[in-house]
């Protein structure tokens, strides 16, 4: 995936021990993908869209699970039972999102499936097996306006 993406800049991937700590906290791993993406890259916008979240974003930032939580409870989401129940819904972890506001998740006894919850819509949809099947289709998808490449800016 990676020989396709322009880095404007110079990237700051975040360390193994990070990645480690990050997913020992969670107590699950994170989606295939993820560990690539945050130690090549790191924190920055894909293709003027797409932004993953660093494992301190995760944990403690202003994503942080305990505040997207507290969202999640407050919005209202219209649950898929045969997708995912509420119930197992407030178990995701959140860990992305769009510029339109579209949040990336997936639940800790599956981090293979990626689930969308849309900004636009209270209905969750599937998206993709692991993280960079999921940025596949958040590229080729109306749910965004993506610069249609693969460039990847940098965030401080």
């Amino acid at each position: 995936m990676f020989s396709s993406v322009q880095v404007e800049g110079t990237p700051r991937g975040v360390t193994q021990e990070d990645l480690n700590d990050l997913e020992e906290e969670l107590a699950t791993p994170m989606p295939s993908g993820y560990r690539e993406y945050m130690s090549t890259l790191g924190n920055g916008q894909l293709a003027g869209h797409i932004h993953i979240y660093t494992p301190s974003d995760i944990l403690e930032g202003p994503w942080s699970m305990e505040k997207w939580k507290k969202r999640l409870r407050e919005d209202g989401w219209e649950w898929d039972e045969e997708l995912i129940d509420e119930e197992r819904a407030e178990e995701c972890v959140f860990f992305g999102e769009t510029a339109d506001g579209d949040e990336l998740v997936f639940h800790p006894d599956d981090p293979e499936v990626i689930y969308l919850l849309p900004a636009e819509s209270a209905t969750v949809r599937y998206v993709a097996d692991g993280l960079f099947d999921a940025l596949e289709v958040l590229m080729e998808s109306p749910l965004g306006q993506t610069s249609g490449s693969w460039d990847f800016v940098p965030v401080p």
